[in-house]
C-alpha cells in the first residue's frame, strides 16, 4: 500500500529533540508534503501543506482522531481534553468552553493586566533578568491566579519556584519514552505530575469548600471576585446531575495549566527578543500604545485592547514563527487518500503545523519582499490580511485550541504594558533557540531592563 515517499528507517524522535520540527524542511524539499518516517518506534505520516493540512484537521473524527504518544496521554491523564478522542473530546470541550468565550476572557482582563503590571515592576528593580524566566513566570501567575483560582496568599515565591520546576520536569516528559523506571526521563515526570497533581487537589478542595459557604461568610461587604476556569468547573454537572468526579476536575487543571504557562510562555520569549533585535518594530509598538493612552487613557481594557492593530499584529507574526504548538498528532480511523497517497486504517499522521506557518509562500507576498522567515507585523495590517487562512498556530477543526482567545489577550497585555513602561538590551542579541519540548533561548535571553523615561 503506497502511503508516500518514506525517510531513511531511523527513528526521528532523536532529531526532534535537538532540531525541532526544523528536521522536517529539508526532508518537505526533497520529499514533497507528505512523507513516511518513525517517531517514538512508530511509523508516521508527516504532512506539511496546508490544503493536506485542512482536509485532517476538518475531518477530525470522520478521517482522524486525535492521538498522542502513550507518555503524553498518561502525563495529561485520560479526562484531559487533549488526550480524549470521540464523544468523550466533544463532551470535554463543552465543559471547558463557557470559561474560553470572549465575555470570560473580557472578565478576566483586569486580572492580567495586574500581574503585567506588577512583573514589569519587579524586573524594573532587578535590572538584569532572564527573559525565558520573565516570560514563564508572568504565564505561569497568569495560569494559577486567573485560571485555577489561587490566591496570593497562597503563592509565594518558594511556592511559584517549585511549581515551575516541577512543571519544567513533567513537560520534559510529555515526549518522552514511556519508561516508567528510575533515570529515565518519563520516570522523573510522574514523580513531577504526582507532586503537582496534589498542590491543585489542595488548591480545588479549598475552592469546592468556599463554594460551600454562604456569601456572609466569605464577607458581604467585600467586593465580588470575578469567578476562575477552576470555579466555573465545579458547577459542571454530568447526565446523572453528579458533579465532575476528582480524577476529572484533576485532568482538566493540568490541561489547563499547561495550556496556559509555557505555550504561551514561548511566544513571550520570541517577542522579547524581537523587540531587542528590531528597534523598528519596538519604535511603531512604543507609537501605537502612546495613541491609545492619549485617546482612551492610561488604563488597559477589553475595549482598548481592540484598539491595538499593531500590537494584535506582533503577537500574530510571533505565533506564526514560533508557534506555541508546532505539531499535532491524528490517527486514522479509516483507509482514505492524501496528496496522492493512500493512508491505511490505524496510522499515526504528525500534521506539521510549522512547516506551513513558517514557510508557505502565502506570507511571502507582503510588499516589502521579505520571505516566509522574516518577522513582519505589516503582514497582518494591509487589506490582504485574509492570509490568515494559512495562520494556523491554534489548529483547526473541531479540535482548535479552546483557549486561543485567552492565549491571544495575555501575550497582547503584557507586550503592552512593556511598551508603556519598560525599555531593555539583550545581552546576547544572537543567542541560538533550543527546539525542545518548547522553543527556547539556550542560555534564558539575558537582558537588561528599566523603566522607560518619562
Amino acid at each position: 500500500m503506497d502511503t508516500g515517499r518514506t525517510q531513511q528507517p531511523t527513528d526521528s524522535a532523536s532529531v526532534m529533540a535537538k532540531q525541532g520540527m526544523e528536521f522536517a524542511k529539508p526532508l518537505h524539499a526533497r520529499l514533497g508534503p507528505l512523507f513516511t518516517t518513525w517517531v517514538l518506534g512508530e511509523k508516521t505520516v508527516v504532512v506539511g501543506s496546508l490544503e493536506l493540512l485542512r482536509k485532517c484537521l476538518s475531518k477530525e473524527h470522520e478521517l482522524v482522531e486525535g492521538d498522542w504518544p502513550k507518555a503524553t496521554s498518561t502525563l495529561l491523564g485520560p479526562h484531559s481534553v487533549t488526550a480524549t478522542t470521540g464523544d468523550a473530546h466533544l463532551r470535554m470541550r463543552k465543559i471547558l468552553n463557557p470559561a474560553f468565550t470572549v465575555k470570560a476572557v473580557a472578565e478576566f482582563v483586569p486580572g492580567m493586566v495586574g500581574i503585567a503590571q506588577r512583573c514589569c515592576a519587579d524586573w524594573q528593580k532587578q535590572g538584569r533578568v532572564s527573559g525565558y524566566d520573565c516570560s514563564k513566570e508572568y504565564t505561569f501567575l497568569v495560569a494559577l491566579k486567573i485560571i485555577l483560582g489561587f490566591k496570593d496568599a497562597d503563592i509565594s515565591a518558594s511556592m511559584l519556584a517549585r511549581c515551575r520546576s516541577l512543571f519544567w520536569v513533567w513537560l520534559n516528559g510529555l515526549f518522552s519514552f514511556p519508561i516508567d523506571l528510575p533515570g529515565f526521563t518519563f520516570y522523573k515526570a510522574m514523580k513531577a505530575n504526582k507532586e503537582l497533581r496534589a498542590i491543585l487537589a489542595e488548591n480545588l478542595q479549598r475552592l469546592t469548600e468556599e463554594s460551600k459557604q454562604p456569601l456572609t461568610e466569605l464577607g458581604a461587604g467585600a467586593p465580588q471576585q470575578l469567578r476562575t476556569c477552576a470555579q466555573n468547573l465545579l458547577d459542571i454537572r454530568d447526565d446523572d446531575g453528579k458533579p465532575l468526579s476528582q480524577g476529572t476536575l484533576l485532568d482538566l487543571n493540568m490541561t489547563l495549566l499547561f495550556a496556559g504557562h509555557d505555550t504561551s510562555a514561548a511566544t513571550l520569549m520570541r517577542l522579547l527578543f524581537v523587540l531587542g533585535t528590531q528597534p523598528e518594530v519596538m519604535e511603531k509598538l512604543r507609537a501605537e500604545q502612546q495613541k491609545v493612552q492619549a485617546e482612551h487613557g492610561e488604563g488597559i481594557t477589553e475595549a482598548t485592547l481592540r484598539e491595538m492593530p499593531y500590537t494584535e499584529a506582533c503577537v500574530k507574526e510571533a505565533l506564526r514563527i514560533s508557534p506555541i504548538v508546532g505539531t499535532i498528532y491524528r490517527r486514522t480511523l479509516c483507509e482514505f487518500e492524501l496528496g496522492g497517497y493512500r493512508i491505511p486504517k490505524g496510522r499515526r499522521v504528525l500534521l506539521n503545523m510549522y512547516q506551513v506557518l513558517t514557510s508557505d509562500e502565502r506570507f511571502a507576498d507582503n510588499g516589502s519582499g521579505d520571505g516566509p522567515g522574516k518577522f513582519c507585523p505589516e503582514r497582518w495590517l494591509g487589506d490582504d490580511a485574509h492570509r490568515a487562512g494559512a495562520w494556523i498556530p491554534f489548529g483547526g477543526g473541531p479540535r482548535m485550541c479552546l483557549g486561543y482567545i485567552l492565549a491571544i489577550a495575555e501575550i497582547k497585555i503584557l507586550l503592552a504594558v512593556l511598551a508603556r513602561t519598560s525599555t531593555w538590551r539583550l545581552l546576547n542579541p544572537s543567542e541560538p533557540y533550543v527546539p525542545f519540548p518548547l522553543p527556547a533561548p539556550r542560555d534564558g535571553l539575558l537582558m537588561d531592563i528599566e523603566a522607560l523615561p518619562r
